[in-house]
């Protein structure tokens, strides 16, 4: 009868494999697919010699080296298994599930304390669910109680850069300034298991941005963030209830303070695949000559996500409905149609490239007094990013960004604002926690 281990490490594993990648040399792309055509018809020898060939070949992605150990292991060659997950412990993507099985790999080779150890590292470092339970199953149950995992976890974000037109975008309507400017950038957010666990507990968060140009200093901006998570998972549903409030300056005064209730839910379709449904309700209060933002905004949305080793992507819909205070003679109550695309890719073993793309299109719900008549203001308004990541050592991230924004709108002669391009580059260093 199959062990317990010797179950998991072919589920976890053969993900890599349904999944392989370009690579950068194509005679070790031909030897790694031959390797998971090999792989899937239980032709192990034959599987191995194929991912040594494409190791020769130059081939160094995480994908490679999970497969390598999955097949040394599964021939009982524990040593060389070793090696090749070890190989992928400086990787924070594959670190978590590289511990669980070098736990496994120890407890072949008859090293109970060393496993142990593996089983504890993927336990406190895995974000998925799945690692963190099958880690879990094989400590002593008094070995995976809260106390073995960090409570904490957080990121840490400093960076700069350059915008062609500095402008305010909180998601009540812009307002442009037609100068340019070089910003800072500072943000820090954490999250602490108050009860339970990330799948089934209570947690606080919290978060705070600050934002500082140059010379354009009425655009100084800090958000303050805090705010409730209850999580509860059930089957393949994973159920967020949510209560946070925001405090917003702009330019050293009081912009906005906003209470939102949210629902969140997620249902794993496939190992790689889910779906999202999310609903938030925000009350909104305007503060100074903002008073008129006052009101509620609705949220509705869904999204798809893929999700795998070497490539993400994520697609979705939202529906936004506002109703303000509104000016006498404008409205600031759209609804708002949200259509994005993200995706990203991993080119190397340190290096993601990132890239999005938005359309959003706003009607607001009552007309706008203009010189020229009654007019009801429609806006469209489309962005795309591109980014790209390199890691660096202790676990630090520099990130290089570029956004575009165009916002079109059919009453752009009644105020500048409601017309605008925007270009911002922006670097970033990060450390997850």
């Amino acid at each position: 009868m199959a062990t317990r281990a010797h179950r998991y490490l072919p589920v976890l594993l053969v993900l890599s494999l349904l999944f392989p990648v370009a690579t950068q040399a194509a005679s070790g792309s031909e030897s790694f697919q031959k390797g998971v055509a090999a792989y899937r018809a239980d032709r192990l020898e034959e599987a191995l010699a194929h991912f040594e060939a494409a190791r020769d070949a130059g081939l160094d992605k995480p994908s490679l080296y999970h497969n390598l150990g999955t097949a040394y292991y599964r021939l009982g060659r524990y040593p060389e298994a070793r090696r090749a997950f070890q190989r992928l412990l400086d990787d924070p993507g594959s670190a978590a599930l590289a511990h669980y099985n070098l736990g496994l790999v120890a407890r072949k080779l008859n090293e109970p304390e060393t496993a142990r150890e593996h089983f504890r590292a993927a336990l406190r470092s895995a974000d998925n669910p799945k690692i963190q339970r099958l880690a879990a199953d094989q400590l002593p149950e008094r070995e995976t109680t809260r106390a073995d995992r960090s409570p904490f976890s957080g990121l840490v974000s400093l960076g700069g850069g350059y915008s062609d037109n500095v402008t305010l975008q909180p998601d009540d309507g812009p307002i442009t300034s037609g100068q340019s400017d070089t910003f800072l950038e500072a943000l820090a957010a954490g999250t602490y298991q108050l009860q339970g666990d990330p799948d089934h507990g209570l947690q606080l968060k919290a978060s705070a941005l600050i934002l500082d140009y140059a010379d354009r200093n009425t655009f100084d901006q800090t958000y303050l963030r805090a705010g409730l998570e209850w999580d509860r998972s059930s089957g393949p549903w994973a159920l967020d209830l949510a209560a946070y409030g925001d405090w917003i300056t702009l330019g050293g005064d009081p912009f906005e303070r906003v209470v939102t209730g949210e629902v969140d839910a997620l249902r794993a379709v496939t190992a790689t695949q889910d779906l999202r449904l999310r609903y938030r309700l925000s009350l909104v209060d305007g503060a100074n000559r903002f008073e008129h933002l006052s009101g509620t905004r609705q949220r509705a949305g869904a999204e798809w996500r893929y999700d795998s080793e070497a490539y993400g992507l994520e697609t979705g819909y939202e529906l936004e409905y506002n109703d303000r205070d509104d000016l006498p003679d404008a409205s600031v109550s759209p609804i708002r149609h949200l259509g994005y695309l993200e995706t990203r890719w991993k080119l190397a073993r340190y290096w993601e490239v990132d890239l999005a793309g938005s359309y959003r299109f706003s009607r607001y719900q009552d007309p706008h007094r203009t010189p020229a008549g009654e007019v009801t203001r429609e806006d469209t308004r489309i962005r795309g990013e591109v980014g790209l990541s390199r890691q660096l050592p202790w676990k630090l991230w520099a990130n290089l960004e570029y956004q575009y924004t165009r916002n079109d709108s059919n009453i752009d002669f009644a105020d500048p604002n409601y017309e605008y391009e925007a270009n911002v580059y922006a670097i970033r260093v990060e450390r997850f926690f």
